[in-house]
């Protein structure tokens, strides 16, 4: 049975419906599973297809093999949510739970988590903002068109300034003991450079910005019970 598969190049026929198979579907996974499959495939016909194996095609094919592998490991792990840091997983599963895992443990390693100790401005009206920040908890007083309003967790401030480099249209301010996420520009400017990443920042915010939009008439809609309000920034 063996030989008549070999003899027939059965093995062949095989192995390039599977490379087929794998290059029409649009889905990564699946693609290179495929090709994983029509490689063993060729690998298998080099092997036996003639009195001595051809060495130099099973080398050629176990170097594309495992290069192939390796590409399905890494989009596995972008998709795994063990990816996710475990210092950030409370803010994955409460705000990026849309990102994907890898993505945001990369936008993630590219930013800084802290919590301030004193009152500091995320951004001034009229200024380029320097960074994007997150609010993790706590909340922001936002002083826009004359008036004084407070933003809760889990929005961005400055991220329109960045994107469209414009200057900052409200001024932001946050308390002592509020919790942030911080990217300069020079590091969203690193993160710009790949593709895959600055899709996946630009779809957080643009899912910010949506949000923003949709209570824009009605800004009173955001107020949270304020605390002390801060005093103007120097």
């Amino acid at each position: 049975m063996w030989d008549w598969i070999v003899e027939t190049e059965l093995l062949v026929y095989l192995a390039g419906l599977s490379f087929v198979l794998g290059y029409v579907i649009i889905n990564q996974v699946v693609l290179r599973l495929w090709v994983t499959v029509g490689t063993v495939l060729y690998i298998l016909y080099y092997a036996t297809a003639a009195d001595q194996p051809l060495w130099g095609a099973i080398y050629m094919s176990l170097a594309m093999g495992a290069a192939n592998l390796f590409g399905l490991f890494s989009l596995l792990w972008q998709r795994s949510k063990y990816a996710v840091p475990r210092a950030h997983q409370d803010l994955y599963r409460t705000h990026f739970s849309h990102v994907p895992p890898g993505d945001f443990r990369a936008i993630m390693a590219r930013g800084k988590r802290y919590v301030t100790d004193t009152q500091e401005a995320i951004a001034t009206l009229g200024v380029p903002a320097p960074r994007v920040v997150f609010l993790v908890s706590g909340h922001a007083v936002v002083d826009k068109e004359g008036e004084r309003f407070n933003m809760p967790e889990g929005w961005f401030f400055g991220e329109v300034s960045y994107v469209l480099d414009q200057p900052a249209a409200a001024s932001a301010t946050v308390p002592e003991g509020t919790e942030l996420v911080s990217w300069d520009r020079a590091d969203l400017d690193a993160l710009r450079q790949k593709p895959r990443l600055r899709l996946a920042f630009e779809a957080a915010v643009s899912r910010d910005v949506a949000r923003k939009v949709s209570v824009a008439v009605a800004p009173r809609r955001l107020r949270v019970a304020p605390g002390p309000a801060p005093e103007p920034a120097a």
